[in-house]
């Protein structure tokens, strides 16, 4: 086991890519919140989120309301039925980010706030996805391409371990970097949220809610044990391209799928092989994100728990791993049989 954990350590030093790109993305997310805090954003809001909906008066509302206490507090309803007035008629209004929030319901308000920490958490898996996929290409290829594959194989290291050490880095330590980095990364963004919203009318509390908050963060945990079992079966290819490829693995990779797709729509006129990898490479994303669903936070943390297991237990699943574990079998006869001195 230690030498395992070793061999893992082995390529985080090699691949410094894995946790530095992170660290570049957690920067530049910080420069985004300290930018938004010093530029004034405005959103917009219609009859859909403003105080002409539904009831036509949200809480904030209702206290402004019971604030007038005399003539001199007459503006506010004035304030009030210009509002509800330009609703009704379906105008765009233009606010700061706080107000606006203020405007909409409470259920509306939670499930913005975790779309958005659910959006970090999307970028931070895809750009983590792209480092994955070009290190899992060369983690083969480059021990071959320098010919220090010769003095790994003079170790007293199988070529067992060396296969699953390269694809428990990319199927589990992957994900995991991409999970505690979007979670940094939610916590940038509510701190830079809650000074923003205290700026512009709206409460520094909304972010730290723990529907929101926590939902973002279960989020990012989710993701990263769905993206390490869902894609099991798209690392071992790429790694059987790097042990095989002769030359650039990433066209190795790429032409076969893609001539797939070509010859079947060519052929046969349909589509069935491009859509196959379509929901291979982007069921994890669609999970977080429900066009129905979004605005109400309670019911799309359950609808994000009910497609996990559902993405789970499905027959894809249970199917990719078992080609993940065929591929993986075949990626260490190759390694075992090729001849490196030629």
């Amino acid at each position: 086991m230690n030498r395992f954990a070793w061999m893992m350590r082995r390529e985080l030093w090699e691949h410094r890519a894995i946790w530095a790109a992170p660290l570049v993305v957690l920067v530049l997310l910080l420069l985004g919140a300290l930018a938004g805090n010093v530029f004034e954003t405005r959103v917009h809001i219609s009859a859909d989120d403003g105080p002409g909906a539904d009831s036509g008066l949200t809480e904030e509302d209702i206290k402004e309301l019971e604030s007038i206490k005399g003539p001199e507090d007459l503006h506010k309803l004035e304030k009030l039925d210009k509002l509800k007035d330009s609703a009704q008629q379906g105008e765009l209004q233009t606010m700061p980010a706080g107000e606006a929030l203020a405007q909409v319901s409470v259920e509306k308000r939670v499930g913005l706030l975790v779309v958005a920490y659910a959006a970090v958490s999307a970028v931070m898996f895809m750009v983590l996805g792209v480092i994955g996929t070009f290190y899992a290409l060369d983690a083969l290829y480059a021990d071959r391409r320098d010919r220090s594959v010769l003095f790994w194989k003079s170790l007293p290291l199988s070529d067992t371990e060396t296969v699953l050490s390269k694809f428990c880095v990319a199927s589990v330590v992957i994900p995991l970097i991409a999970a505690a980095a979007a979670i940094a990364g939610q916590l940038i963004v509510a701190i830079g949220g809650s000074i923003k919203l205290g700026l512009t009318g709206g409460a520094a509390s909304w972010m730290w809610m723990p529907e929101v908050l926590g939902g973002g963060a279960f989020a990012a945990v989710l993701l990263a044990i769905v993206c390490a079992l869902w894609y099991a079966p798209v690392t071992a290819y790429l790694l059987l391209a790097s042990a095989w490829a002769p030359k650039s693995p990433f066209l190795w990779a790429g032409l076969p799928p893609i001539a797939l797709a070509m010859i079947e729509k060519i052929a046969f006129g349909s589509d069935h092989v491009n859509s196959f990898l379509k929901d291979r490479m982007l069921a994890p994303i669609k999970m977080l994100f429900d066009d129905d669903r979004v605005g109400d936070a309670p019911v799309q943390a359950m609808d994000i728990a009910s497609n996990i297991s559902g993405l789970l237990a499905s027959p894809g699943m249970l199917l990719g791993l078992v080609a993940a574990a065929a591929l993986l079998a075949g990626v260490v006869w190759v390694r075992r049989y090729r001849d490196e001195t030629t």
